[in-house]
């Protein structure tokens, strides 16, 4: 799934001619309703931390912050700002959600500098890239898109996805 097998990383795309494109190589785009920014909207499919029946959302919330950030010590990140992205509901194109923002309030009291959470649009992040991520490495080559049912770099998985829906024909 991640390209340069690691995640929550910075890297700037070499294009064929010679452009290049600042990429954040982060994670789900559901992260922050898997660790419980969007009051009643948590996801559990893409962590092992089951949400704690015995635990308010409150409690579980802070528990999945703590143990995110530990991980990601554990892996060496190195930058002070993680990116998180969220959905107001827990489905594709949702609409705003304005339960957001009082609870991401509640949890920066809760938390007292010690983490801090804050909603920025993507120009103000990538900003804070360019100043704060020295040395980004630069790629160029193919970059396949994992999401598409085949590309032509797999022609071999394309051709078994298309046997498994019951298409006869080979590529």
């Amino acid at each position: 799934m991640y390209p340069l097998r690691k995640k929550q990383t910075p890297f700037q795309w070499k294009t064929s001619n010679g452009d290049k494109v600042l990429v954040w190589n982060g994670e789900h785009y559901m992260l922050g309703n898997v660790l419980g920014l969007v009051p009643n909207q948590e996801l559990e499919y893409i962590t092992d931390n089951k949400r704690n029946k015995n635990l308010t959302q409150e409690q579980n919330c802070l528990k999945r912050i703590t143990d995110y950030l530990n991980g990601l010590s554990e892996d060496g990140y190195p930058y002070d700002f993680i990116p998180v992205m969220l959905s107001g509901l827990v489905t594709d194109n949702a609409p705003p959600n304005p339960e957001i923002i009082p609870w991401i309030n509640h949890l920066n009291k809760i938390l007292d500098e010690t983490v801090h959470i804050e909603m920025i649009g993507l120009s103000d992040f990538f900003e804070n890239v360019r100043t704060n991520c020295p040395n980004i490495p630069v790629y160029s080559g193919d970059w396949p898109d994992w999401w598409a049912d085949g590309v032509g770099s797999t022609p071999a998985a394309t051709n078994y996805f298309a046997k498994l829906k019951g298409h006869t024909k080979q590529y």
